[in-house]
């Protein structure tokens, strides 16, 4: 979804600069509006969309199977790649 901005929104963007706090009126709630580079940028570092791996999906599922009855899988690790 896109919101186009005002002629007003988009003076007072250009004035504060890379990073504008935008306030929901109806929840109060705070954002911030940043150019579409830096964007891009932010959430490379922040979210890995990558697929696991099988060796990453085997040690998640030995972390969580061991959390439910606290048995120790990490032997069942050491075959994985």
């Amino acid at each position: 979804m896109n919101i186009e901005l005002t002629t007003e929104q988009a003076a007072a963007v250009a004035t504060e600069g890379e990073a504008v706090v935008v306030i929901d009126p109806n929840t109060k709630r705070a954002y911030r509006l940043v150019p579409e580079d830096v964007y891009r940028k932010v959430s490379g570092l922040l979210y890995d969309a990558t697929p696991w791996t099988p060796a990453e999906t085997a040690a998640l599922a030995a972390e969580a199977f061991g959390k439910l009855d606290g048995t120790d899988y990490s032997d069942y690790l050491r075959d994985q790649p």
